[in-house]
Order: C-alpha cells, then structure tokens, then sequence
C-alpha cells in the first residue's frame, strides 16, 4: 500500500489484520499497517472498535460510550 507521510514522502508498506488486547479489552482482528518494527501507533480505528479515548492528562486510555448510529 502506497501512503504519504506527514512531511509528504511516500513510502509502501505492508496491509493486513491482527488481534488486539489492551488493558482487558479485546479486537479478534483490526487493521494494521506493518512499518518499522520498533514503532507501534494505536489508531482511531482501533481505539473507536474498542470504545476507548485517550486522557491526555492521565496519559492513559479510557474507556468510553459508543455511539449508536
């Protein structure tokens, strides 16, 4: 998969699924893109499936009311 970076590169990186845990909560499959093997981002994506949100004052994930649409 083609993507641009924030300082507008373009780099190819590999697309695919895999199961998620973070503290007790759990995705049997959410997308990942496979980038340098020692940078690991959570996404929205993922934080959305798992309703969680990030307390920028705690530093840490919490969670939160999904919305029915």
């Amino acid at each position: 998969m083609r993507l641009r970076s924030a300082d507008n590169r373009v780099v190819e990186r590999k697309l695919g699924e895999v199961g998620v845990e973070i503290e007790g909560y759990r995705l049997s499959s959410t997308p990942v893109i496979f980038g340098d093997e020692d940078v690991c981002l959570l996404d929205s994506v993922t934080m959305k499936e798992l309703s969680l949100a990030p307390d920028v004052v705690k530093k840490k994930l919490v969670p939160v009311e999904a919305l029915l649409m």
